[in-house]
């Protein structure tokens, strides 16, 4: 069942119980995403068969709902953190247990420009004049930047000779709906903070994956052709980036 919108190249298709956001746009194959809010958008090229892109939500309905189970299942767990002592927070795949630092503790020190650090199995943050959860969740953002910054650093200069092209510029900024971008003409890639929740090696296909674009604008046979050639087990990598349920491996 359709509903039109206010836009006559989108609609709303309701399919079961999936409401679906369908973006007619001249491009050359369909793209589904789902957000950060679990809303499917659907984008597909112009003068398509209405039949197949009905067909395609066929196909692909079991990965449809396995993605918005493992969004929900993140944002659940982003929501329910209220930054207190002994919390379970991941860093890179792995879980570590919140300690709030106010004063030092034997070794542990708060150095002017150390505001979090890990030592063993501990995210420290030091809170000497506030333990506000918005100054807590603020002081880990600023540490996720800059780590995941330096990670995706070195991924980018290790595959630019690997791959034979250059990236001009990166950033990293928190994104709905999709784990990187690539702008082309800019040779520019931005990529979703929330990567650095994730093991290093799916880092690694993100950066490899939006490189790619570089050599190749489409998600077409040609693109998978350069994924399997440069990173050839991609497929088991992109599985556990999309279909985690929970944010820790």
């Amino acid at each position: 069942m359709w509903y039109d919108t206010a836009s006559p190249a989108s609609a709303r298709l309701i399919y079961n119980d999936l409401s679906i956001i369908v973006q007619i746009k001249p491009i050359k194959t369909i793209r589904l995403r789902i957000l950060a809010d679990a809303q499917i958008y659907l984008s597909a090229p112009l003068q398509i068969d209405p039949a197949y892109i009905l067909t395609f939500i066929q196909r692909h309905e079991s990965w449809i709902r396995k993605k918005q189970a493992g969004v929900r299942a993140r944002k659940a767990s982003q929501l329910s953190l209220v930054y207190q002592n002994g919390e379970s927070h991941c860093f890179l795949g792995k879980a570590y247990r919140l300690v709030l630092l106010k004063k030092p503790q034997g070794k542990q020190t708060c150095l002017s420009t150390t505001n979090v650090f890990i030592e063993q199995d501990q995210l420290f943050v030091c809170c000497v004049r506030s333990t506000s959860p918005d100054g807590i969740a603020k002081k880990l953002d600023f540490f996720y930047r800059q780590q995941l910054t330096g990670i995706v650093a070195k991924l980018i200069n290790k595959w630019m000779p690997i791959i034979g092209v250059r990236v001009k510029e990166f950033a990293i900024r928190r994104k709905k709906g999709s784990w990187g971008t690539c702008y082309i003409q800019k040779r520019k890639i931005i990529l979703n903070l929330e990567l650095v929740h994730k093991t290093i090696p799916l880092i690694e296909y993100v950066v490899v994956h939006e490189m790619l674009h570089l050599l190749e604008r489409y998600h077409n046979a040609h693109f998978y052709q350069l994924m399997q050639q440069f990173l050839p087990h991609w497929q088991s990598l992109k599985a556990r980036l999309n279909e985690m349920s929970s944010v820790c491996e």
